[in-house]
């Protein structure tokens, strides 16, 4: 038996190597065995089956193939296991590094689908399993050309997919040192499965997913107070925003928290408890609605995970990091979803403004603080 694991919506261009695998390109005809090979004809079949429009097959993919094992070479339990870890752990990468309210870098997790197809060459036979409810299922299909799979319309396959490469290693070094891996893992499991962007995963579910990722990523308990011990211990230096100066809280009776991330958290989390008790819709008056949550939600997971990370020694958070912790609750804050109208420049958004002013305000102090020493060495 023989085995191909691979993400058939990710046109990989470069090889990229890390600690225990590498993700190599596929080109139809020509990667990763080479025009005319066995191998490439066997590969270039199996991906036959995956069409990028109807009746036309992908021409690029990725592979994935763990180190001591040939491309095709079949897996055991535990190298499969591996397998699928290391497709979670590459997702989550991939989502920590896109861009929110941009015309480019914008990428979710079907995007990053992974699939590890079974097959014997002699025989022309490929395998498949499907779940069911009371077991699951196999399919010997006859050939790749017996069945195919459409590219979900929820794709974009006109993006250059970029991983965030420092937070995939410190991913490594955790599923390797840390006894909170399986925690960890079900966090990222979480998180990617509440960023697929397909309309088979409702709003509703993807907060409950949400949830539970941070939930996971802080140990598994979600008792409200621990949590906000959890956040004041470790972030109190980048959430304080007072409500008293919040616009969007503005008026709002029977607010307890002094700060505006602790009110959002709050307000996301009576969200979650509504939805994972059966409640389609939200009962209440929101400062945000659930959209606006799932994109505060989605944006902080990676940014709580680095900073885990980092306090566990796995992670040298970036000054993009920390200047996104510092600079989230004025997100929040703004009415992010409202483009800045610009006859000039329609593709301004709150979101991204904000950052930008805090850099500029960032280097217009060095800035001067670097005139002001000058200043006092000429003088001395």
């Amino acid at each position: 038996m023989s085995r191909l694991s691979f993400f058939p919506w990710w046109s990989l261009e470069d090889q990229l190597e890390f600690e225990g695998f590498v993700v190599t390109p596929y080109q139809r005809g020509r990667l990763p065995a080479g025009d005319g090979s066995d191998l490439q004809v066997e590969v270039d079949r199996l991906l036959g089956a995956y069409l990028y429009t109807p009746k036309i097959p992908i021409e690029n993919a990725a592979i994935l193939k763990l180190d001591g094992k040939h491309v095709n070479s079949d897996l055991s339990d535990d190298e499969s296991a591996l397998a699928y870890d290391i497709s979670q752990i590459i997702t989550t990468s991939a989502l920590s590094k896109r861009e929110l309210f941009s015309q480019f870098g914008y990428w979710n997790s079907t995007d990053l689908s992974f699939s590890s197809v079974t097959y014997t060459s002699a025989e022309d036979h490929i395998v498949h399993r499907t779940r069911r409810r009371d077991g699951e299922r196999t399919h010997l299909v006859a050939d790749a050309y017996s069945f195919h799979v459409d590219r979900p319309f929820n794709t974009n396959p006109n993006e250059r997919i970029q991983l965030d490469a420092a937070l995939l290693r410190a991913l490594l070094t955790a599923r390797r040192k840390s006894p909170a891996w399986p925690d960890l893992l079900d966090a990222l499991r979480g998180f990617n499965g509440a960023n697929t962007d397909g309309h088979e995963v409702s709003e509703q579910q993807e907060v409950v997913l949400l949830a539970g990722a941070f939930q996971r990523l802080l140990g598994g308990s979600y008792e409200e107070s621990r949590i906000m011990k959890w956040f004041s211990k470790y972030f109190n230096s980048f959430f304080s925003l007072d409500i008293s100066e919040s616009k969007r809280l503005s008026g709002r009776k029977g607010l307890h928290d002094k700060y505006l991330f602790a009110a959002w958290h709050r307000e996301f989390q009576k969200l979650r408890n509504n939805y994972a008790h059966g409640k389609s819709t939200s009962d209440g008056n929101y400062a945000w609605t659930t959209f606006e949550h799932l994109i505060l939600g989605s944006h902080l997971f990676p940014l709580l995970l680095k900073r885990k990370l980092e306090i566990d020694g796995h992670y040298l958070p970036t000054e993009s990091d920390e200047l996104d912790l510092e600079i989230f609750e004025a997100r929040a804050d703004s009415d992010f979803l409202v483009p800045i109208l610009s006859p000039r420049d329609n593709d301004r958004w709150p979101w991204r403004e904000i950052k930008a002013d805090m850099y500029i305000d960032r280097l217009s102090r060095c800035l001067a603080e670097s005139i002001v020493a000058r200043a006092e060495n000429d003088l001395a």
